[in-house]
């Protein structure tokens, strides 16, 4: 039985076996490029977990009066967004979808401070392991301010700087374009084939 259906059965496999049964697929991009909302509705159509970024809740409750996260925090909010990944993976079916990950932690690091913590550029490395699809959601959807975002100039500069950042780092990835529709239609296909 719990070969047929490991999802179902979850209870009987010891969580290390399970999480190792559920595809974990990220979402990365500038902002005010779909990300949570695509995870979101990914996670309805799939019905299993999916994750928002956990940054803008840190960011909320911790930024200095610049509007910045010192090295400390950037570090601990990579390690808070992966244990509550975790924790969220044990109740996935099949699939988990994030929105975004520690190497955008780390991106954030550099655009505030010009350097990372060691443990933080660790843990971003090891992303690379860690999600079986990298989608990065496109900057071609009109942008929209929610009064603590950095902008249109920044959202155009950070987007090139996550798409070289992958390239860098052999990461493959897909590029959602278009409407939310048309970016969850095709992140559903390739997730299907997958």
């Amino acid at each position: 039985m719990i070969r047929q259906n490991p999802y179902k059965y979850r209870k009987f496999l010891h969580p290390i076996v399970y999480e190792s049964f559920v595809k974990k697929i990220v979402f990365l991009g500038a902002e005010s490029t779909g990300k949570t909302t695509i995870a979101r509705e990914l996670g309805k159509i799939y019905k299993t977990q999916w994750m928002s970024e956990l940054g803008r809740e840190y960011w909320d409750k911790y930024h200095d009066s610049a509007g910045k996260l010192s090295m400390d925090q950037l570090l601990d909010l990579a390690k808070k967004h992966l244990s509550k990944e975790d924790a969220l993976i044990l109740k996935a079916n099949r699939y988990f979808f994030s929105d975004t990950n520690a190497i955008t932690t780390e991106m954030f690091s550099r655009y505030y401070h010009g350097k990372a913590h060691p443990e933080l550029i660790k843990i971003a490395k090891e992303n690379k392991q860690r999600y079986d699809l990298w989608f990065v959601c496109d900057i071609d959807i009109p942008y929209e301010e929610d009064g603590s975002r950095s902008g249109e100039t920044h959202r155009i500069k950070f987007q090139k700087q996550i798409i070289d950042d992958l390239n860098k780092r052999g990461i493959s990835y897909t590029l959602l374009r278009g409407n939310l529709k048309e970016r969850i239609k095709k992140a559903q296909s390739f997730i299907d084939k997958y």
